[in-house]
């Protein structure tokens, strides 16, 4: 082990607190995947997940040869309703992902209740919860694992990485030997990686989001660069060559420096969250608080509206980021979703919500000057609330 993956695994355990174990990998859908297998999910189990997520959280279930059952969203939190989740369990259910949606941890209490109950596992999906919290506690340390990312727009920036938590000593042992028999990342894309960070620091600015996000994405898919996703795993539930890989030293040494500026960018994420919300309150928008049990990580702020094509159109002509998260139930695909096991309208709240959700940056390069001029400039009519 190197002394970066060490000092970067050591500041997590702090982070989350005593009596976590920390296993690395080079993104969050192989720390899941990690995670289901040290479970003993196999062919016949069933995993319970939101129809509202990205493709890859299928992805990793179907991997390990088990089936994903897909339930619907609440629509105030876009996170696991629990009355949907309970009518998908099955004798043959092993997990239940709940998903924390743009910073906005789940009710893990009633879904730990139902899952206790049936010796189901909960594992959280932390993706997008960084430093968001669950009625106190850090956000992936309740339930029974959980994993996060470190792609390029989450709260902690590895480039890519995966981070995958326990708090049972034997869960985290099988977890540290699925990371000690991982793969190494080449060198070509330990270099790519660097690369990468080089120019997301020094040439990206919210005016070149567009333009920059659309190009990244079809290099990734072309495999030129060392994208989040790689063209097969778009097209069918293929587990790519090489895919079980471990971090490597350098992304960690990129995580501890994130960890250290953690506190000030929530912060920031916060403050510029409270700047939209007044902004888009004052233009016809109800938007909802977070609930007392909640706090939330801000990694976006997601916004229904009623034309969202024109929108994301209008933003880009006006260079203005604007995220386009989920564009259908198993984002970013589009084509027709059976090879995936989900079925047409099995989700209808969040299928709504994917003809009508786009989401608004809360990163450190966006200020309350840039808020103001987006407001004003995209004139979004609301549809509905938060």
């Amino acid at each position: 082990m190197s002394a970066a993956v060490a000092r970067f695994r050591a500041a997590l355990m702090q982070q989350l607190g005593p009596g976590v174990s920390v296993s690395l990998f080079w993104k969050g859908r192989v720390a899941l995947h990690a995670i289901l297998r040290a479970l003993g999910v196999g062919p016949g189990d069933e995993v319970v997940l939101p129809g509202f997520t990205c493709v890859v959280v299928p992805n990793a279930v179907l991997y390990t040869g088990a089936r994903p059952v897909y339930a619907d969203i609440d629509a105030a939190t876009y996170t696991l309703d629990v009355a949907g989740v309970e009518r998908c369990l099955s004798p043959r259910t092993r997990v239940i992902l709940a998903q924390n949606t743009f910073g906005h941890p789940p009710d893990l209490d009633p879904l730990l209740a139902l899952a206790r109950a049936r010796g189901i596992h909960v594992v959280e999906d932390c993706a997008h919860g960084f430093g968001a919290r669950y009625r106190g506690r850090p956000a992936g340390t309740t339930a029974d694992a959980a994993f996060f990312s470190g792609q390029w727009s989450k709260p902690i920036c590895t480039g890519l990485g995966g981070i995958a938590v326990t708090r049972d000593p034997a869960l985290a042992a099988r977890l540290q030997e699925l990371e000690t028999t991982a793969l190494a990342p080449g060198r070509a894309e330990r270099r790519m990686l660097h690369a990468l960070w080089w120019a997301r620091h020094f040439l990206l600015t919210p005016e070149r989001y567009v333009r920059a996000q659309a190009l990244y994405r079809a290099l990734g898919r072309c495999g030129l660069v060392v994208g989040s996703s790689r063209a097969e795993e778009l097209l069918a539930p293929v587990e790519p060559r090489g895919f079980h890989k471990r971090l490597s030293p350098e992304q960690a040494a990129r995580g501890v420096d994130e960890l250290a500026a953690l506190p000030k960018r929530l912060r920031h994420r916060t403050r510029v969250a409270t700047w939209w919300r007044t902004a888009l309150r004052a233009r016809g928008f109800a938007i909802a608080d977070p609930p007392a049990w909640a706090t939330h990580g801000w990694l976006r702020l997601p916004i229904e509206v009623t034309d969202k094509a024109a929108l994301l159109d209008r933003a880009a002509a006006h260079r203005l980021e604007l995220g386009d998260w989920f564009g259908s139930p198993l984002h970013p695909v589009t084509h027709s979703l059976s090879s995936w096991g989900y079925p047409a309208g099995s989700c209808p709240v969040a299928e709504a919500a994917c003809r009508r959700i786009v989401n608004l940056p809360t990163h450190e390069r966006i200020d309350e000057a840039y808020v103001e001029r987006a407001v004003m400039t995209l004139k979004p009519q609301p549809s509905r609330r938060e």
